[in-house]
């Protein structure tokens, strides 16, 4: 809570340090962003970057937000440039590593930065907890599980953003999962499911997993406690199909074939639902009612 306040103060002061004419531009440039006047945006944002009087930290910032427009226009190289031109070195080191995270850049990311000192980086602990966050997920895209786990448990000490904190939670998770750690993954996907407090689908992929988890340790009740908070039964679509299903393998784990059964039929009703999802649900299903029978 503490590292949350004390980031919040810090976007506070910085908003303060920008000025009123800034603010206004910056508005205007993002609201380009918004529509996909992408072009326009990065001309925009160049321009404020270059403006007369322009502070360091809004400079940063405009130089920032102008190398993700170009990183959108598919001007790779130039969006580097842009990054490069930063002025505060940690939100120059952090956007390089966005924008090679982002263009799937995973190994140059890693051997770039892996003796980065990022926990000394200067600046808000937002910043630190994202320089971990890239470097993190680049490393759980290489599949080195040991330094992915090493680098989002970082992150997410740090962070204050609520999507890439969940998201942290989320591969910190997967991470552990794959190095057996099922402790520390659960724990990790419970975290995930409170930081993206609000839905969608970092909270629903959290919850299967951590009901995955769950389930294999005999802890029925909870599988269904969490499955029961995420909405299972109430929501539609890929995700609302998702929690049915495994509130139906919970309930084949303790012997109820029968009721899975009817939960595998319930999920195939709904509404939204893919062809691969179907395939899938009707073959467990077939294997269930072969069992019933």
């Amino acid at each position: 809570m503490m590292r949350i306040f004390i980031f919040g103060m810090m976007v506070m002061y910085c908003i303060a340090c920008l000025g009123a004419d800034y603010v206004a531009e910056r508005r205007v440039a993002m609201e380009l962003v918004k529509s996909n006047k992408l072009d326009e945006a990065l001309a925009a944002l160049t321009n404020l970057a270059a403006g007369a009087g322009t502070s360091k930290f809004q400079k940063s910032d405009a130089l920032e937000q102008a190398a993700l427009c170009a990183s959108r226009l598919k001007q790779y190289d130039r969006a580097l440039e842009l990054a490069a031109q930063i002025p505060l070195k940690p939100i120059s080191k952090k956007c390089r590593m966005n924008l090679m995270f982002e263009n799937r850049k995973f190994k140059e990311l890693i051997d770039e930065f892996k003796d980065e000192n990022i926990e000394n980086w200067p600046g808000d602990e937002n910043t630190v907890g994202e320089g971990f966050y890239y470097r993190g997920m680049a490393c759980f895209q290489w599949n080195d599980g040991t330094n992915a786990v090493k680098d989002l448990r970082k992150a997410a000490e740090y962070l204050a953003d609520e999507a890439l904190l969940g998201q942290a939670c989320l591969r910190l998770g997967d991470a552990c999962l794959k190095l057996n750690d099922e402790p520390q993954a659960l724990d990790a996907y419970l975290k995930a499911i409170k930081a993206a407090n609000a839905g969608g689908w970092i909270k629903s992929t959290a919850t299967v997993s951590a009901a995955g988890i769950l389930r294999k340790q005999g802890k029925f009740d909870e599988a269904f406690r969490i499955l029961e908070n995420a909405g299972a039964g109430k929501t539609e679509g890929y995700w609302g199909f998702a929690l049915l299903c495994a509130w139906a393998d919970t309930l084949a784990a303790q012997g109820k074939k029968a009721e899975a059964a009817a939960k595998y039929k319930e999920a195939l009703a709904l509404k939204g639902i893919n062809e691969a999802q179907k395939k899938e649900a009707e073959k467990v299903l077939q294997s269930l009612s072969a069992d019933v029978k």
